[in-house]
């Protein structure tokens, strides 16, 4: 199951175990792999998958044969590599919500041991939720990103293969809706203020359409994610030496100023930032001989990420007071170093027997900050 969160991520999971920490530094249960690399920021998948070889899916604990340690399962997404002869794709789709995509695939051979190969693809879209606000405001969850990805083939050798790839996925959709789907309540609230009472908020039409809302808040995301990578596969008569080097840079900007669900409350005004910088260096030596095959690799991860939220709101206690503010920051540096192998021996075409082993070896250091003016808490950031 891949679904999205409000804060921009892709939540990934597989027999019900999978990524439950989003935050900056967070682990998931279910590592996500391109071409082999471990991506830390996974909502890079969540557009389309033009021009994909194949996604291979394994259930259950996977650290021993690549990348990040896996718990929940792993799943690999193979692009399509570079062709030797010349080919190219190119589609465009046009539908309701005055819908826009288009999508460019080329490539060939460079020169007599080089090949290239790039996919594009451009969407934009109107929102399915509309908001109905009497104030004005765009709808939501639509879309509107460009993604681009590029790889190059080098034969250095007869026996030594070089590949180069890269890709920028730049996206700006409004696509996750926030939506109140009980009535507006009534009443005290406690020691709060209750503004909806206050600016007679009625009813929230969301109760009787999912499909609608009041909204006049601003939503501006964006999403941007770049990176590379450069891998070298080495035969070595029957075995396959392999490195796989891979950077990553992914910002998050999130800006959600309606989490009350009306048009008339300005409850709360909230503004994320995440940004995750990541490298990864695999070494793989592998066999694939007869009955019995294996492999052995070492991994080495590191991550440097932040978060910073901001939500202002109308005060909270008196009204026509001083806004309302909470603010929070996370600092994240993350090491981890990953020895693993597997062997895998065909005692008939029926029966298999698999044996693995991996140690792996964490260390995070981060730093927190939590300022609530109101409440008397101010921190060193705030």
């Amino acid at each position: 199951t891949i679904g999205e969160t409000t804060v921009g991520s892709a939540q990934v999971t597989i027999r019900g175990v999978g990524t439950e920490n989003i935050t900056a530094g967070g682990d998931p249960g279910v590592p996500l792999h391109i071409d082999g690399h471990y991506i830390q920021a996974s909502n890079y998948i969540l557009r389309d998958f033009l021009d994909i070889e194949r996604v291979e899916i394994l259930r259950g604990p996977q650290g021993t044969l690549y990348g990040r340690n896996a718990v929940g399962g792993s799943i690999n997404i193979i692009t399509k590599r570079p062709t030797e002869d010349f080919e190219g794709l190119l589609s465009a789709d046009f539908g309701n919500y005055d819908k826009r995509l288009v999508q460019v695939v080329v490539s060939g051979p460079l020169g007599d041991a080089v090949r290239g190969r790039v996919a594009v693809s451009d969407e934009k879209r109107d929102g399915f939720v509309e908001n109905v606000s009497s104030l004005g405001g765009e709808d939501l969850d639509d879309s509107d990103y460009t993604s681009i990805r590029a790889m190059l083939e080098y034969d250095v050798t007869e026996d030594i293969q070089l590949a180069l790839s890269g890709y920028h996925f730049d996206d700006s959709s409004v696509a996750t809706a926030a939506r109140r789907i009980n009535e507006y309540p009534a009443g005290a609230l406690g020691p709060f203020i209750n503004y909806y009472d206050v600016n007679n908020a009625g009813t929230n039409i969301t109760v009787s359409d999912l499909w609608k809302v009041r909204a006049n808040g601003l939503r501006d995301d964006s999403n941007v994610a770049k990176g590379m990578a450069v891998d070298i596969d080495w035969e070595l008569g029957d075995l396959l030496l392999r490195s796989l080097s891979a950077y990553n840079d992914n910002e998050i900007d999130v800006q959600n100023s309606d989490f009350d669900g009306s048009d008339v409350v300005t409850t709360i005004h909230n503004n994320g930032k995440t940004g995750i910088e990541t490298f990864t260096q695999e070494f793989q030596l592998q066999s694939d001989n007869g009955p019995l095959k294996w492999i052995l690799g070492l991994f080495y991860y590191t991550e440097n990420s932040s978060y910073r939220e901001r939500n202002v709101s109308d005060n909270l206690f008196v009204v026509g007071g001083s806004e309302s503010i909470f603010l929070s920051s996370m600092d994240v540096e993350a090491e981890a170093l990953g020895v693993f192998g597997q062997i895998e021996y065909s005692i008939s075409d029926k029966v298999e027997l698999v044996a693995g082993l991996r140690y792996n070896k964490d260390k995070k250091t981060a730093f927190g900050d939590i300022s609530i003016p109101d409440f008397g808490l101010v921190g060193p950031n705030g």
